[in-house]
């Protein structure tokens, strides 16, 4: 099933579990915290 997310605050949740999941991917907290306030 899809759902569109149309929350901010939710898209940045979830935005934040998936790149904290991968640290080796996005272990740089300030590039990471961009990607999140993107």
């Amino acid at each position: 099933m899809i759902r569109f997310i149309t929350d901010t605050n939710e898209k940045k949740a979830i935005t934040r579990a998936i790149l904290e999941a991968l640290p080796e991917w996005f272990e740089v907290e300030e590039s990471r915290e961009q990607y999140i306030r993107e």
